[in-house]
């Protein structure tokens, strides 16, 4: 009889990543709700740092006259990304949003870019893990449709 920490340990050991990233993006929408409520113009130099003179300027002219909106839209998105990625089932879609996402923040000047490069190399390695097929358990190595009826043919031509 195998202990939950023990299968957990030796079963999926990446799983730990799912917790963290998911937990970043979630923590993230609510620091966001937080922040545009209490103070919407700290978003004002956001984009003060980017290489780009339009992305500025954009940032100036859309974004911060319309701050409320486009942070709603924000805080929806990487709530989404941190479900999807705590999810099983859409766990990839979620790594593929936050990848995009974290690429998307490198428009912003070199201080995204030393957390956002390290980030997509992180998830693009556990794209490559969730890619990859689940172990098998002991229990049920060999285990699937018709396996007993199989083996019960197997000991009847012997």
């Amino acid at each position: 009889m195998t202990t939950i920490p023990a299968q957990r340990a030796g079963g999926e050991p990446h799983r730990w990543w799912v917790r963290v990233f998911g937990g970043i993006f979630l923590a993230s929408a609510v620091t966001h709700l937080v922040l545009v409520t209490a103070a919407p113009h700290s978003y004002d130099s956001f984009a003060k740092g980017s290489w780009w003179p339009f992305v500025t300027h954009a940032w100036h002219s859309v974004f911060v006259p319309n701050v409320g909106y486009f942070i709603a839209l924000l805080i929806a998105f990487e709530a989404a990304v941190g479900l999807l990625i705590l999810s099983r089932r859409y766990r990839r879609i979620g790594i593929a949003a936050a990848i995009a996402f974290n690429a998307a923040l490198i428009l912003f000047g070199w201080g995204f870019c030393i957390w956002s490069v390290p980030a997509i190399a992180l998830l693009a390695w556990f794209w490559h893990l969730e890619s990859r097929p689940a172990p098998a358990s002991d229990a049920s190595a060999g285990a699937g449709p018709g396996t007993r009826a199989r083996h019960q043919v197997m000991a009847r031509s012997r």
